[in-house]
């Protein structure tokens, strides 16, 4: 018995110290009339370790009443001054029977996978923007988009 009160606390120590930490972490709040087509939402990162891989994740939260299944949404990336890449990607928010695909009620948050093994190339103004790409000029339903850099 004596025995478990010290390993208990042990392992919870090691469960919770090998957890990865987030070096960044933005959301931006979009207006509650809607998402316009021409805003594009910029998240800029500064003293990160270039030598270092990273995981980094576009979170959407959106509401029940967002129109579609689907969000395609326009990421650059950018390195100081220089522009790196774009990307076009679609999230899937629900599933073909309409279920939601986020955790929540009324208000649903669904973390996507947006480059798992990611090195930056310029330690200051990093930056990733986001535009969506919807075909509609005023995208309503989408409340909040941020994204999480993880050191791996």
């Amino acid at each position: 018995m004596r025995h478990t009160i010290f390993i208990i606390p042990l392992v919870v120590l090691l469960l919770t110290s090998c957890q990865r930490m987030a070096v960044y972490s933005d959301f931006h709040s979009l207006p509650p009339h809607g998402w316009h087509e021409d805003s594009i939402l910029t998240y800029t990162m500064n003293d990160l370790d270039t030598s270092a891989t990273y995981e980094i994740q576009i979170m959407v939260r959106h509401t029940g009443q967002y129109p579609y299944q689907n969000l395609w949404l326009f990421v650059d990336e950018y390195a100081g001054n220089m522009h790196i890449q774009r990307d076009t990607i679609e999230a899937m928010l629900a599933d073909d029977y309409g279920r939601w695909l986020g955790n929540g009620i009324n208000r649903y948050a669904l973390p996507l996978m947006y480059e798992a093994d990611y090195h930056f190339i310029s330690k200051d103004n990093s930056r990733l923007t986001i535009q969506q790409g919807m075909r509609t000029e005023w995208l309503t339903g989408i409340t909040d988009v941020g994204i999480k850099v993880i050191k791996n």
